[in-house]
């Protein structure tokens, strides 16, 4: 009986245990439950003009950023270039020597004062360029306060008698009209004429090459006369007047043929030094026997034809 008593206890315990659990189980499962992630349709749900509020801050946002940094950079650009202490206070000129350092300041147009930022260094350029003696140019600025102009001239290897006299350089190019105080000893080349520099200006500056290159090839030996004239021949070739009055027919031929014949031109003057006799005319291009030079006399020796030509070699 007792026992029946105990045991119908314990069953009762137990179930009441079990329901205890079961609900609290089950309320677990309410309390502790996945909630409902919040949906894009609650976002979506909100009223439009909410919507287009937000927005409307956020694009004021970055508006209002970005006119921001637009003013910061216009004020800084502002004051940069209007700062006085990049006010232009110095050019330094280099690479003149037959331009004035005031002349190119001049054709340069840039004042003293003027904001350093302001100036166009590629116009400056573009403007010194136009001076025939300006070969090439190169400007810069240097901060605060300098710019840097820096030439390189034109070289003069010759006059070309054009009508006018002109300047040409090593190549062979005719770059300014020369004034009289230009001339110096410059040699002067003949035989192209105007006509045919404009007409035929490919080959006329051929031709004033062939004269540079005969010249270059006499003045190598400092002891021969100098030049004062270049006359260039379309069949004859080059021929040389010597400022004493000598002229030397060099002809037509390589640098190793007109090398040659001035090897023997030195060893004729050499000899022609001691005599009394001056040459006139001096033939050194030969082809048919180009160890001979003919040679004529301004003032022959008595029994001596003027005109005629005495055989040397």
């Amino acid at each position: 009986m007792a026992t029946a008593r105990s045991s119908g206890a314990a069953t009762r315990r137990r179930t009441f245990g079990s329901l205890l659990l079961l609900g609290f189980r089950r309320g677990n499962r309410r309390i502790g439950g996945k909630q409902k992630p919040r949906s894009s349709a609650r976002t979506s749900q909100a009223p439009l003009w909410r919507r287009v509020l937000a927005l409307g801050k956020r694009v004021a946002g970055t508006a209002l950023f970005v006119a921001a940094l637009a003013g910061a950079l216009y004020g800084g650009r502002y004051f940069v270039y209007h700062s006085p202490r990049l006010a232009l206070r110095e050019v330094r000129i280099s690479g003149t020597r037959h331009l004035s350092k005031a002349l190119i300041q001049q054709r340069a147009t840039v004042e003293l004062g003027t904001n350093l930022l302001h100036i166009d260094s590629d116009a400056v350029a573009s403007r010194l360029r136009s001076e025939p003696w300006v070969k090439s140019v190169r400007v810069r600025r240097e901060l605060p306060s300098t710019l840097h102009i820096e030439l390189v001239e034109q070289e003069p290897a010759a006059l070309v008698s054009l009508e006018s006299l002109y300047l040409c350089d090593s190549d062979g190019l005719v770059f300014k009209r020369a004034h009289p105080s230009e001339y110096g000893e410059l040699a002067v080349i003949t035989g192209i004429g105007r006509a045919g520099y404009v007409l035929e200006p490919a080959y006329a500056q051929a031709q004033i090459r062939t004269a540079l290159s005969a010249l270059s090839r006499y003045q190598q030996a400092g002891s021969r006369p100098p030049i004062g004239e270049v006359h260039v021949d379309r069949f004859v070739g080059v021929t040389l007047y010597t400022r004493l009055g000598v002229a030397l027919q060099l002809g037509q031929g390589d640098a190793a043929e007109l090398d040659a014949r001035l090897a023997r031109f030195d060893v004729l003057w050499r000899r022609l030094s001691r005599s009394e006799q001056r040459p006139q005319m001096v033939y050194l291009n030969n082809r048919a026997h180009p160890d001979h030079i003919t040679v004529r006399f301004a003032n022959p020796a008595p029994n001596v034809d003027e005109n005629a030509n005495s055989g040397l070699h």
